[in-house]
């Protein structure tokens, strides 16, 4: 979080006043025009090889996103790069809220008000359409409202955006439903034009109108709730408002059609239709025409890579959390058994539970000689061990074999035992990465097999599911806690040492995590090291290095209990005070409670329900052998910060 009175060029930021999945908003001042601005911040992923190309795509292309000028477009006043840490935008300041908050207040909005602010609305979408741009992600939420109560759309290209951005863990919040995504989009995301926002626009209006959309997720999972999305008939508006005629039946369901062709041609002449059949006026400002020309006549929309291109931009604008959809067939298994990945969604442990058909076809396709083979990191810290004996369980209930191979800690000798394992008879592997760029070409072989693959944290190949946690909140927590503690009890200053796994994608996220938290509590902290730390070993090697340099630290911050015990044991060996040294690490193990408790050395852990991620990451597993659909990113919630206040008895 910025502090008040940061400048970002020629703004002034004042206060947060929006938090989102990619980035955050702030009122800023831009004292040359004297004018508030709302400043959306950006970071891009410092993993990206191409990161100062992306920078320079972004300034290039923002220029295509000015030129949006509609009295009903929010305006773009400036952009930027700043000191090549983030990207920025400045948009007008919205006053009034969103149509979601209008929602939220009024419950449901009356035939007139929607009609005007809906026109509103259907002017801009149809003035974006006619430019050859589709926005893919319209809900109340991306429609603004000034101190009049007039509309404006934003936020273009979010959930296209959202499929390039790089995973859950990058942007935290990730975390959506598909309740404003047509079918199509839900389907194929790449083969869209503009009439899937018209589906979208027709369940906003249908929202404000009904005072709910048609479909909403309940206690059957986000899954339930995309197949009645792709494949239900809604139900009629009137069934949640009966002062809706049948006519605005019609006309609501004629908007949300599942065949693109049976919609209307623009979002205008869904408003018209709606003010005809309410007798209700359309705005003097509405067009009398539709903006599309005829379907003959219109115009080649953007190639798919030209779209690409414009829409990683609008990442710099869209600060959401809603990832909408893109729903692809992954893989043909072998013996007909086909399953499904959404890749572009965060899932709840509650997407991986195998249906009985489902852990049938699992059984029959592993067989009487077939097994699923976990390649764990290391069998020598309390979680890995655990997680092996817990996905055994797990494997045991639904009747299948299981084998755990240990790749002690060794990157190269993983490939040797997932080409091994696959020679053996393993019909899916749940891999720990110890690298997952020297893993990547192994994992492609094993999944262009047929072999299901499961991991803990994302690979770099397109396949396999995703059952993890939100290491980059958990190292933000972390890094927190541990500048508060140096800004408090150390008085800002501080030599800090820093424990992690080089080439694990999730490791260097819950790392960079903790670092940019600490320092931005305690900017004077200094890192005196960057250590492999995932072992014991690891954590007992790294603290030697350093003290046998005579380079002395007093916090130390680790990626997991495992590593921060080995330092631990070197701190006791040689009478270190247990004060002297303030550790902050992930995993909530045993030991490093009782060290917690005690108040000697650790400060800090954070644990997590390990038992469901170890069922989540078997059921997943199992779902796709047997043929099923789930997000590809399965997210646990993390779970709580362990202090010594905390463990008081």
């Amino acid at each position: 979080m910025f502090e008040r009175g940061r400048q970002v060029g020629s703004f002034i930021i004042d206060q947060r006043i929006a938090r989102g999945g990619t980035g955050e908003i702030y009122l800023a001042f831009q004292a040359s025009m004297k004018r508030q601005v709302a400043l959306k911040i950006v970071p891009v992923d410092e993993r990206m090889p191409d990161r100062r190309d992306t920078y320079q795509r972004f300034t290039r292309e923002a220029d295509v996103v000015a030129k949006l000028e509609h009295p009903h477009i929010v305006p773009l006043h400036d952009y930027g790069v700043w000191q090549d840490e983030f990207a920025f935008l400045a948009m007008r300041y919205m006053r009034g809220g969103s149509l979601e908050d209008l929602i939220k207040l009024e419950g449901r909005l009356p035939l007139d008000k929607a009609i005007k602010l809906f026109g509103q609305v259907a002017l801009a979408l149809d003035y974006a359409h006619q430019q050859h741009i589709v926005h893919r992600d319209i809900k109340p939420s991306n429609i603004l409202l000034d101190e009049f109560g007039n509309a404006y759309l934003t936020d273009f290209g979010l959930a296209k955006l959202m499929e390039m951005s790089l995973g859950w863990t990058e942007a935290g919040t990730l975390v959506g439903t598909p309740i404003y995504a047509s079918p199509e989009q839900i389907r194929d995301s790449d083969a869209l034009d503009h009439r899937t926002d018209l589906y979208s626009f027709g369940v906003v209006v249908y929202h404000a109108l009904a005072g709910r959309p048609p479909f909403e997720m309940d206690g059957r999972g986000l899954m339930a709730l995309i197949r009645r999305q792709v494949s239900d008939v809604p139900p009629a508006s009137s069934t949640f408002n009966p002062n809706l005629s049948s006519e605005i039946d019609r006309i609501l369901t004629k908007m949300i059609e599942k065949e693109p062709e049976k919609r209307y041609a623009s979002a205008g002449d869904m408003v018209r239709a709606l003010a005809q059949a309410a007798n209700v006026p359309l705005p003097d400002t509405f067009l009398s025409q539709p903006l599309l020309p005829e379907p003959e006549q219109q115009t080649k929309w953007f190639t798919p890579s030209q779209i690409i291109v414009f829409m990683f931009v609008m990442l710099f604008i869209a600060i959401g959390t809603v990832g909408i959809l893109s729903f692809t067939q992954v893989r043909s298994a072998p013996q007909s058994t086909q399953y499904s990945l959404i890749p572009n969604i965060i899932g709840s442990i509650r997407d991986t539970e195998p249906s009985a058909s489902e852990a049938s076809l699992a059984r029959e396709r592993v067989g009487v000689n077939g097994f699923i083979g976990y390649i764990a990191c290391t069998m020598e810290t309390e979680l890995t061990t655990f997680l092996a004996r817990a996905m055994g369980d797990v494997a045991q209930e639904y009747g299948l074999q299981y084998e755990v191979i240990n790749s002690n800690m060794d990157s190269y000798l993983q490939s040797t035992q997932i080409e091994t394992a696959r020679l053996q008879g393993a019909k899916a592997l749940i891999v720990c990465q110890l690298d997952s760029q020297l893993l990547a070409p192994t994992l492609q072989s094993a999944a262009d097999d047929g072999v299901i693959l499961g991991f803990n944290s994302p690979p770099l190949i397109d396949d396999g599911v995703v059952v993890g946690l939100d290491n980059t909140e958990l190292g933000r927590r972390l890094g927190q806690q541990a500048g508060e503690y140096i800004r408090d009890v150390l008085g800002g200053q501080a030599r800090v040492m820093v424990l992690n796994l080089p080439g694990s994608v999730s490791s260097m996220l819950r790392a960079e995590a903790m670092e940019a938290a600490m320092l931005a509590v305690s900017p004077e902290a200094e890192i005196v090291g960057r250590y492999r730390g995932v072992t014991r070993e690891n954590g007992r090697d790294a603290a030697l290095s350093l003290l046998n340099a005579d380079n002395p630290f007093d916090v130390v911050l680790s990626v997991n209990d495992a590593a921060a015990l080995g330092v631990i044991s070197v701190l006791e060996e040689r009478d270190y005070p247990p004060d002297s040294v303030a550790i902050f690490s992930v995993n909530g193990e045993a030991l490093a409670r009782q060290y917690v408790r005690r108040g000697e050395y650790m400060q800090a852990t954070i644990a997590f329900d390990r038992e469901q991620w170890a069922r989540s990451t078997m059921q997943a597993v199992i779902k796709m052998l047997g043929g099923g659909t789930l997000p590809r990113t399965i997210l646990v919630t993390s779970g709580e910060l362990i202090t010594r206040e905390t463990q008081a008895p």
